[in-house]
């Protein structure tokens, strides 16, 4: 408490703190009397033991203190509030501490321990009455006076100058606790009638908030920590149609309706302890006497003065009009909303189909752009070479790189229309596998062997790691063939001269394992997301160079997907390489079972006469593919009956007696289905059975096994390699005579 504050109080209620002060002492005297008499008779002692003073002297003197004490006490308790009662107690302690100096006096006594014992009187009065420094300069100004009286009576063994200095040290000392003490006391005064008249105000203030409460149109309650009423004013208790005492008690939950919007007030209700402040204003629905309303509220939470949550208090306000209004006004506001959400779906709806249409227009332009691209490049390479050979402009020691460029050339144009193919079929659902128990090694032996040349005529360093004998897995032989090949030609197409491309097969845990690594341009990280979707090759500047149509990659991670494996593609940035790893199942459950042998590539054309002695009937429509296989297959020694129709066709199996059928399956009027079925009937009839190959445009699994099902032996998609007609057709031969 600021000391300026309390002096001014204590001028402004001089006689209440007078008389407190008065009150205080009458208090303290017995303590100070019997503290006194314990100091007394302890100093007594003392001088009985050094034969200063005789006992019964000394219980005299004793018993005169008491009596000093005694009658001060009585004087002083008449009239606690008199304002004799400090002039009295004074005078009752100069007395005392003159009749201790008269006995020291008396006996001669160490005047030394004298002036210690008076200190110690002059710091229990400034203790016990807290009485300022007036009243403590007095008792010691007298007392002070009677020690030097006595003085010659008195022997002193300290030195005067130390003496001096600590009775004046001891003085002062004992003013200022005198001081201080009243001050103190001065100030609990002041904090006690501060709070005796906050107390007042308190009170007054609840009363007039109580007041104004029970007299307020709103609906004010208050809640306990169980959400139990503790509170209500009248005007809630009307709006239920009870009296206040009959709410008091009852969970404050019964009053809210079913209202999903009620779950947070519920919760702030019955467990306000968990709320964080400050609580924001609630809208909440209750039942009432004249059915549900709506009221508004700004909750607060209830502490006590230990801070601890004790309960809710809200003044509401009912808002059902409000509400009703806004209700009203959300539903036009939704009705505007819904029809400008119409609209502007509409227009974005629109702007999207001719976004999508523009996208889709320019997509199929660019697509058409690069497709028309890829086939002209291909075509011009085949046309031009073949215009110079026709008219001699090729040097004979060139004619056969010239046969190469056309072969090549062919084969690229070949390969660009099976990927077409390809990516229709997936989009359309309808490619498939045959899945056998296959060894991925041989796989990669054959993918290895026919892209060797192209690695070989770019310098490139193409190397094969095995860290396995077998590596069964369970593929369709041709589409995982498919894969590779697609990641090999991939790998040396963009890798550099003096490059290298490694191909590593393994087993890693249940998975088997293959990477492609090369040491090319590498994938930038923005591309390295998308190299396996359609018609992706990053930099457009990347399809100038090395062209293609990005259909590779996408075709091959279709492929490895139908198989139940992954594709993942890994690169450290430009030109720092790239590596493709497919992981595919292995297929364990026999391990003793051996996988099929590598398919060898024919790395020799067949002998002249391979087919000498064989009648072959070839039925194509188009004159130059069916000059193709009539000058093929004559080649190797074959008689062969070549047939534009179905109706030639058979005419010439009347009439000829082929070992073996070669036919087109798509034709004008009847077609290669229809012939077949013509010549199995024929052969029900009697007669043995005829060898059937078809060799055709349909290449897809479906069209296969369709031709399988009609009664043909074997099924080949143009453009065939010339060398595989001519085995087909020996193996049907031979087939045919180990059946006779």
């Amino acid at each position: 408490m600021p000391h300026a504050e309390a002096v001014r109080w204590t001028d402004d209620q001089a006689p209440v703190r007078a008389a407190a002060r008065r009150r205080m002492a009458v208090r303290q005297l017995p303590r100070f009397a019997l503290c006194w008499l314990g100091i007394a008779a302890s100093w007594h002692a003392v001088l009985v033991f050094e034969s200063l003073l005789a006992p019964s002297d000394a219980l005299l003197a004793l018993v005169g203190m008491a009596a000093v004490a005694l009658a001060t006490v009585a004087l002083c308790r008449a009239h606690p509030e008199a304002r004799r009662v400090l002039p009295i107690v004074t005078t009752s302690c100069v007395l005392l501490g003159i009749a201790e100096t008269a006995l020291f006096a008396a006996v001669g006594a160490d005047g030394d321990l004298l002036a210690f014992v008076l200190l110690m009187l002059f710091l229990a009065t400034s203790l016990f009455f807290a009485w300022g420094w007036l009243p403590a300069l007095v008792l010691q100004a007298t007392t002070t006076v009677a020690w030097l009286a006595a003085t010659p009576f008195l022997t002193f063994y300290v030195p005067r100058i130390e003496l001096v200095i600590a009775i004046v040290l001891g003085s002062l000392l004992s003013l200022g606790i005198a001081e201080g003490a009243a001050r103190v006391l001065r100030a609990a005064l002041l904090h006690r009638r501060n709070e005796l008249d906050s107390r007042r105000a308190l009170q007054a203030s609840r009363d007039a908030y109580r007041d104004l409460a029970e007299n307020a149109p709103e609906l004010i309650f208050t809640t306990d920590q169980a959400g139990r009423l503790s509170y209500v004013n009248p005007a809630f208790a009307r709006c239920f149609g009870v009296t206040p005492e009959e709410l008091l008690g009852r969970p404050s939950g019964d009053c809210l309706s079913n209202h999903p919007v009620n779950a947070e007030v519920r919760s702030l209700l019955g467990a306000p302890h968990a709320v964080r402040e400050p609580v924001p204003a609630r809208v909440f629905e209750v039942r009432t006497l004249h059915g549900t309303r709506w009221l508004e509220t700004n909750p607060s939470i209830i502490r006590d003065g230990r801070g601890q949550v004790v309960g809710v208090r809200a003044i509401c306000r009912d808002v059902t009009e409000r509400k009703q209004l806004e209700r009203e006004r959300d539903a036009v506001l939704i009705r505007e909303q819904g029809a400008r959400i119409d609209a502007e779906q509409a227009r974005l709806q629109a702007e999207r189909a001719r976004a999508e249409a523009e996208g889709a227009t320019r997509a199929k332009d660019q697509f058409l752009a690069t497709l028309s691209h890829e086939l002209r490049s291909p075509l011009s390479a085949v046309l031009h070479w073949t215009h110079m050979l026709r008219r001699g402009l090729v040097e004979p020691a060139k004619i056969d790189h010239a046969l190469e460029i056309i072969e090549r050339n062919a084969r690229a144009q070949t390969r660009l229309i099976e990927d077409l193919l390809d990516v229709t079929r997936i989009a359309s659902g309808k490619l498939s596998v045959e899945l056998t128990r296959v060894d991925l090694g041989s796989i990669v032996h054959t993918a290895v062997e026919l892209v060797r040349g192209a690695a070989e005529s770019k310098r490139i360093a193409l190397e094969v790691q095995r860290e396995a004998d077998v590596v069964p897995v369970r593929g369709d032989l041709t589409r995982l063939q498919q894969v590779l090949e697609n990641l090999l030609t991939n790998a040396i197409k963009f890798t550099s001269g003096g490059g290298r491309v490694t191909v590593v097969v393994r087993r890693a845990g249940p998975s088997a394992e293959l990477v492609v690594r090369d040491t090319g341009i590498g994938i930038t990280p923005d591309v390295l997301p998308h190299v396996f979707e359609r018609f992706q090759q990053g930099d457009p500047s990347i399809a100038q160079q090395y062209g293609g149509l990005g259909l590779g990659l996408a075709i091959a991670r279709h492929l490895v997907e139908m198989h139940g494996g992954t594709i993942e593609a890994e690169s450290d940035g430009v030109h720092r390489g790239a590596a493709f790893t497919v992981r595919l199942p292995l297929d364990l459950r026999s391990e003793t079972e051996k996988a099929p042998p590598p398919v060898e590539v024919p790395r020799r054309t067949p002998a002249p006469s391979m087919l000498e002695r064989l009648r072959v009937l070839v039925v194509e429509d188009e004159p130059d593919a069916r000059e193709f296989l009539t000058t093929l297959l004559t080649r190797f020694g074959a008689d062969v009956i070549p047939a534009a129709s179905v109706r030639e066709a058979l005419a010439g199996l009347e009439s000829g007696r082929p070992d073996v059928l070669v036919t087109d399956l798509v034709m004008p009027d009847e077609d290669g289905f229809t012939l077949i079925q013509k010549v199995r009937t024929m052969e029900r009839a009697g007669g043995p059975r005829l060898p059937a190959i078809a060799v055709t445009a349909l290449a897809s699994p479906e069209e296969r096994q369709k031709a399988m099902a009609a009664g043909f032996d074997l099924h080949l998609t143009k453009p065939v390699e010339p060398i595989d007609v001519v085995t087909a057709v020996a193996r049907a031969a031979a087939a045919r005579e180990h059946r006779a």
